[in-house]
């Protein structure tokens, strides 16, 4: 649980979230969707969880949502740059979230859920704290601690993200199989689209919502063959 929390946690989140400052919220939404198949590849692997032909057709759905967003650049142009380094970073965010799950896995059917929360949110907490007092700038990472102006809006994001739904999230890997979890979970894309469209502001496109509608039509195809 430690070492899946170091690695999911602590390095998959900071990846997510150097991508998610290239892409923006709806982007990274449909990148995120690769954690589906990267979860169903490992997890035959390692765990010898089944798949079908459609799902593998679902995971061919999803790869085909993220070659559409490398393409579209839409009316919120990003530079051709950061639009491919986000979403490199974005499939290895998912590729180590992949990763940290079939770690634990085995383990997490053992154990209580709100226990295995905790270890793995140590771990995580571990690595970060070890990254930040060994980087160069970490007097200015440090600093940030002291930055009351945004904890409103961290401490409620934490809670709701980081104890409520992470709970949820580790429950649904303990009862069910981790390729079922890994799809039912990436539903959150279709919110995380629409909110960055109200909340954000972000533009919609054709080349958005094709690769919308492809990846969940892959998660729901993944989510309802699921063995």
């Amino acid at each position: 649980m430690f070492l899946s929390g170091m690695i999911g946690i602590g390095v998959s989140d900071t990846l997510f979230f150097a991508s998610l400052n290239r892409l923006g919220a709806g982007l990274s939404a449909i990148v995120d969707c690769s954690y589906t198949p990267m979860v169903i590849i490992l997890a035959a692997i390692v765990l010898a969880e089944r798949m079908s032909v459609l799902q593998l057709l679902g995971a061919g759905m999803i790869i085909s949502s993220v070659f559409i967003v490398s393409r579209d650049n839409g009316a919120d142009p990003i530079k051709r740059k950061d639009l491919l380094v986000g979403i490199a970073l974005g499939l290895a965010a998912m590729l180590t979230m992949a990763v940290s799950i079939v770690i634990m896995k085995p383990s997490l059917a053992e154990a209580p859920v709100l226990w295995s929360t905790l270890m793995r949110t140590v771990g995580g907490l571990v690595l970060i704290a070890a990254l930040i007092a060994s980087h160069r700038q970490r007097r200015l990472h440090w600093a940030e601690f002291t930055n009351t102006k945004q904890w409103k809006l961290l401490a409620s994001s934490s809670f709701f993200g980081g104890y409520l739904a992470y709970t949820a999230w580790m429950g649904g890997m303990k009862y069910t199989l981790a390729s079922t979890a890994a799809a039912l979970n990436q539903m959150s894309t279709i919110f995380i689209f629409i909110l960055g469209v109200i909340l954000l502001k972000e533009s919609v496109t054709r080349g958005k919502i094709l690769a919308l509608v492809l990846a969940v039509g892959g998660v729901i195809l993944i989510t309802f063959t699921a063995g």
